[in-house]
């Protein structure tokens, strides 16, 4: 019959850790009509996700996964860009698409992937649905979002009128 006051640590992430608890008043009333200590689940995550980019496609060209050059657009393509997205224990949130420096969100459509049966790790750009697959979902489209695997923006082209580095984040 005490008060425990302090902090409980979990070493890692896991969607199956659980406090019991044995509560008892002054008066010697229990929770519960036989005694039993109370169960409850909690999810814990201390890890962030993993966002990346696998590759990207300027227009109609070939996806391209060498990052080590500029993506030429000349006023005319739309740019895609794919990754991984995960986070298995609590899931993910939308995503944005920003210009270095500023906070407006680019008008971009983003999409999610989260495959019926999780895909071997590591991904890799092969393993990740085309831009025309039906694979690709809206966000409010997945229920369980700790199913999500993959991104996929499509950036129009009236979007890309400055040059600089583009930010995703969530």
């Amino acid at each position: 019959n005490g008060v425990y006051t302090g902090a409980v640590t979990f070493a890692e992430s896991a969607a199956d850790h659980y406090i019991a608890l044995r509560i008892e008043d002054n008066a010697g009333n229990v929770i519960g009509e036989d005694g039993s200590i109370k169960i409850e689940n909690i999810k814990i995550d201390t890890q962030a996700p993993r966002l990346s980019v696998l590759k990207y496609q300027v227009g109609s060209k070939a996806a391209s996964t060498d990052f080590t050059d500029f993506a030429y657009i000349n006023d005319s393509a739309d740019l895609k860009v794919w990754g991984l997205y995960i986070d298995t224990v609590s899931g993910v949130q939308g995503l944005a698409i920003k210009y270095e420096g500023t906070t407006t969100a680019l008008s971009s459509t983003i999409k999610y992937w989260a495959p019926d049966t999780a895909p071997t790790t590591p991904i890799t750009a092969t393993d990740v649905p085309a831009a025309d697959s039906t694979e690709w979902k809206e966000l409010s489209a997945i229920s369980d979002k700790t199913k999500i695997v993959g991104w996929m923006a499509t950036i129009p082209n009236a979007q890309l009128h400055q040059s600089g580095t583009l930010h995703v984040s969530g």
